[in-house]
């Protein structure tokens, strides 16, 4: 009977190491796996550092562009009032220039009187008075 127990003893301790082999076994693929899973993990901190890297860039470049557009917008509405203000001047000028015109027609047309009258009281031989009567 001590050989029986000796020979459940023996399979006992082998199939004993074999449950430790595979366990042995199965914590090296667990430490592999966890490994991999550390550089998988590691790889897509890296990819999502340069994600949020480039997201701020295009922020602070859409800021920019914002800024830029502000100060486009400002100046487009500042030359927008200055077109107003430079219309209104030469509305203004235009109407002056029409009222002088106007002015130095009716100035011409004056002097114009005046120099017929003076012309007509004067005759060929200097003497005033052409429209009254002659002596005959």
């Amino acid at each position: 009977m001590e050989s029986s127990s000796v020979l459940e003893l023996s399979a006992a301790h082998e199939e004993a190491e074999a449950e430790a082999a595979a366990a042995a076994q199965a914590e090296t693929s667990a430490d592999a796996a966890l490994e991999e899973a550390r550089r998988g993990e590691e790889v897509a901190r890296q990819a999502l550092s340069e994600a949020l890297t480039a997201l701020r860039q295009a922020d602070a470049e859409a800021a920019r562009a914002a800024e830029t557009m502000a100060r486009l917008a400002s100046a487009v509405h500042a030359a927008t009032e200055e077109t107003g203000r430079a219309r209104r001047v030469l509305d203004r000028a235009e109407a002056e220039s029409v009222q002088r015109t106007a002015e130095l027609a009716a100035a011409t047309a004056a002097l114009a009187e005046v120099e017929g009258e003076s012309a007509d009281g004067v005759d060929a031989v200097g003497d005033v008075g052409r429209s009254w009567p002659r002596p005959s």
